[in-house]
């Protein structure tokens, strides 16, 4: 029985939560998204008085805000029912009554709410009953995110496992198309794609392509092609891009590459120019030059890209989890970001422990307080993590981390190192404070503690 069937006949308990749970984590693994979507089905009785609907009584399961038993209502949440907007309304009675039943607030600056699935059916007399199910989301600036959540938002559960990767793929064609002018209705998203797959004499590609610019009121220099050279030349523009691997960029109006040249540097947030970027096989990220990436292409399919983090953010979890001033650990974590394989620094107030207990994987250290900033680079370069305390006293070197599996905890979609963190804080939290700092080859950071494990 398909998920609508069993939503429209089946009475209401947990299991139902599980087939959106995990679809939506998959979408959020797909997008490179560590986010655990709350879902909320609710089935909800009204009845009609005086042309108005009144809610009855809820019924609700929910993986965060527990459940209500059918809990008679009666507080004349009063919506008009020929009002054409019948579903918004029925969403907008849910959550007033799980904010006065339930105490929580559905909906803040931090949340959105998307209804996804209804059905309804004649309960008895002139009441009826109706079912929802509405998802809790972090709002996200990024085009990418928005278009994808708003294609799905009035979306049936679909059963086709190829369904996440279509729908990345067409909202990432809409959000590219809607970056570039188009004068002749070329398929961008192809385009870059068969480019990016190209080698030039074993090289991959790291080439840019820079699109919307005005003239030469926007760039600092260029040389123009006597025959510029169509998009979809593949070839040609892959040998071409060889020119715009440091301060270059190719020059392109949408149709044709023209030449090669610098932009101005500016701080003009509001400028229509964008790049795409060529990274390694298979990759390219769409990035507007001042507001950063918009959108990463890994074979085809889209994903959100990874911001570093600021050094506030990073000082202000730090000092909130373990009370120490950051400055030290900070100074370390922008000399590692430059280590070309990426590394780990791990954090605890166990750490002397644990420096003694994991001795047979990993360099313990004998002076300590030696340890600079200036060993950082060198010392991970070599397989496994970086093991400081709290104050940033460095207690060992190459540890290989071990720790406890769990359902639950990991993602499919992120590499080895990643999920080694999380299994790692995984089998230290009961005892210590924990945090990892997780840098990636091209220098991303991911901040991970004790909290991201308590399930």
């Amino acid at each position: 029985m398909d998920f609508d069937k069993k939503l429209e006949h089946e009475t209401l308990s947990a299991d139902l939560l599980e087939y959106p749970t995990n679809l939506f984590n998959s979408l959020f693994n797909r997008l490179g998204l560590d986010i655990k979507p709350n879902i909320i089905i609710a089935s909800i009785v009204t009845y009609s008085e005086n042309h108005d609907m009144v809610f009855k009584k809820v019924t609700m399961v929910s993986n965060y805000y527990g459940n209500l038993d059918g809990e008679l209502v009666d507080m004349k949440l009063k919506y008009p029912v020929r009002n054409p907007d019948r579903d918004e309304m029925l969403l907008k009675g849910i959550t007033d009554i799980l904010e006065k039943q339930k105490n929580v607030i559905i909906e803040n600056y931090n949340y959105s709410i998307f209804r996804l699935a209804k059905t309804d059916k004649p309960h008895r007399g002139n009441q009826c009953e109706y079912k929802v199910v509405i998802v809790e989301l972090p709002k996200n600036n990024n085009a990418l995110y928005n278009n994808t959540i708003k294609s799905i938002n009035y979306w049936y559960f679909n059963s086709s496992h190829n369904f996440i990767d279509e729908k990345l793929v067409q909202n990432g064609q809409i959000v590219l198309e809607s970056y570039i002018n188009n004068t002749d209705k070329i398929r961008f998203y192809e385009v870059f794609n068969n480019i990016s797959l190209l080698k030039y004499e074993g090289a991959e590609n790291q080439g840019k392509i820079l699109f919307n610019f005005k003239d030469s009121t926007e760039l600092q220099s260029k040389i123009l092609l006597e025959q510029p050279v169509e998009l979809t030349n593949y070839r040609a523009i892959r040998k071409l891009l060889e020119i715009s691997k440091n301060e270059m960029y190719l020059l392109s109006d949408g149709v044709k590459v023209l030449g090669f040249g610098k932009p101005l540097d500016s701080d003009d947030k509001n400028t229509s120019q964008v790049v795409v970027r060529f990274s390694q096989h298979g990759k390219w990220v769409l990035e507007n030059p001042i507001a950063k990436p918009i959108m990463s292409v890994v074979y085809g399919v889209p994903f959100l890209p990874r911001f570093s983090i600021s050094k506030n953010d990073f000082e202000s979890t730090y000092r909130n989890h373990f009370g120490e001033d950051a400055q030290l650990v900070w100074e370390f974590v922008v000399e590692a970001q430059s280590q070309n394989h990426g590394t780990m620094l791990v954090i605890t107030d166990g750490a002397k422990e644990e420096a003694e207990r994991l001795s047979s994987q990993s360099f313990k250290l004998k002076s300590q307080e030696l340890f600079s900033k200036n060993y950082i680079y060198d010392c991970s370069s070599i397989d496994g993590a970086l093991l400081f305390d709290p104050k940033g006293v460095c207690h060992a070197i190459g540890v290989i981390l071990d720790g406890q599996a769990d359902q639950g905890i990991g993602n499919i979609a992120r590499g080895a190192r990643y999920n080694s963190a999380l299994k790692y804080i995984n089998g230290v939290k009961d005892k210590y404070k924990c945090l990892i700092v997780i840098i990636s080859e091209d220098g991303m950071i991911d901040i991970k503690t004790n909290q991201d494990v308590d399930c």
